[in-house]
């Protein structure tokens, strides 16, 4: 079995998605709490819907939370900003 079919196998379970919706609430969460604290300001809706409406994997949003983690000022502004694109 390759690891995408094992995964795919994982993920169609019910209640791994369940768990998995959790997760990714709270990753997303994670992602708005640490860019409002590095910024010092709230971010805008439309910044929020980037992150919490596209329906990113696991890999993605911890991939945010890494660039959240290094970028700064404008750079994560953009960051955040282009994440639709």
């Amino acid at each position: 079995m390759t690891i995408i079919n094992s995964l795919k196998k994982h993920f169609d379970n019910k209640k791994n998605v369940e768990n998995a919706d959790e997760l990714s609430v709270s990753m997303q969460n994670e992602i708005i709490r640490l860019a409002e604290d590095k910024l010092q300001k709230p971010l805008s809706n439309e910044i929020k819907s980037n992150i919490c409406n596209r329906g990113w994997g696991y890999m993605g949003l911890e991939g945010i939370i890494d660039y959240v983690k290094y970028l700064d000022g404008e750079e994560l502004e953009n960051y955040l900003q282009n994440l639709n694109e």
